[in-house]
């Protein structure tokens, strides 16, 4: 699954300050996007770690 998150701060500060981890998945690809005026998005997709008994994205992240 991916997800996009939207921040008020430039790609750079963003890329050093937010890590987002997912219990039972691991990161396969991340990139930023600088929107201009101090915004960004981070986009991230995940794949489900071997052996991981982890519930679905969505009860993970509690959506």
């Amino acid at each position: 699954f991916s997800i996009a998150v939207g921040a008020d701060v430039a790609s750079k500060r963003l890329e050093a300050t937010c890590a987002i981890e997912v219990e039972g998945y691991s990161v396969e690809e991340k990139s930023y996007e600088e929107l201009g005026c101090e915004g960004s998005i981070v986009y991230q997709k995940f794949v489900k770690k071997d052996g991981s008994c982890c519930g679905s994205p969505r009860s993970v992240l509690k959506c």
